[in-house]
């Protein structure tokens, strides 16, 4: 058996500890009387004063209501530069073609109608006169009676006649010129845009209101 006082372990019984020097049988009564109120002697040992537990179970409850959380889910607008691409129109000089009328000298044949003095001379044959020149005929040769046997007429006669003069002509030539044209130019501009992100953050279970820890019931 072991000695109650010093736990010690006694070999021989008898009535004082070999170890203490505690009388044995006494002890034995002791504990046993111990033994006999126990239940007395553990609830006093074990008996908490009211103004400890109160505060420490208030502290319990409000852990339980304030640690605990809950993931909600929420929408952010976010300000982003971006790059934007447009066209603009560009004025830009190019060489035209087109065509023009343009006058130059040159010559001109032409043919005019010039009057001529012709004369043609009528005979009037072998034993014959002519009583008398007509119009513009005058006799231009007598017989020996005196009678006219050839008449020489005078008339006019209309001849074309190549001539020459200046005129001014016009030719379709093809010239250039300086026009101004425009054409679609890309160019990029930084903006400011905006989107939408998708969130979590954690909240109070109970109360909803944020909180900066995560203690998530499922």
């Amino acid at each position: 058996m072991k000695c109650p006082k010093c736990n010690k372990k006694v070999k021989n019984i008898g009535k004082f500890c070999e170890h203490c020097g505690e009388e044995i049988n006494k002890l034995i009564k002791r504990e046993e009387k111990k033994v006999e109120t126990g239940l007395g002697v553990i609830s006093k040992k074990l008996k908490i004063p009211t103004y400890i537990w109160v505060p420490v179970l208030l502290l319990i409850i409000l852990l339980v209501i304030l640690i605990p959380t809950k993931a909600k889910n929420y929408t952010v607008e976010i300000l982003y530069e971006d790059t934007e691409y447009y066209y603009e129109k560009e004025p830009f000089n190019v060489q035209e073609p087109y065509e023009r009328q343009e006058a130059y000298q040159t010559t001109e044949t032409y043919y005019d109608q010039v009057p001529i003095q012709k004369t043609k001379v009528n005979d009037a044959g072998e034993g014959k006169y002519y009583p008398s020149c007509s119009g513009s005929c005058q006799c231009t040769r007598y017989n020996w009676y005196g009678n006219c046997i050839q008449c020489t007429c005078q008339y006019t006669e209309y001849q074309s006649i190549a001539k020459e003069r200046p005129v001014t002509k016009y030719k379709t030539v093809t010239d250039y010129r300086e026009v101004t044209k425009y054409q679609d130019v890309q160019k990029s501009r930084q903006v400011m845009r905006t989107r939408n992100e998708q969130r979590t953050t954690h909240v109070n279970w109970i109360f909803k209101f944020e909180v900066p820890w995560s203690l998530d019931l499922g």
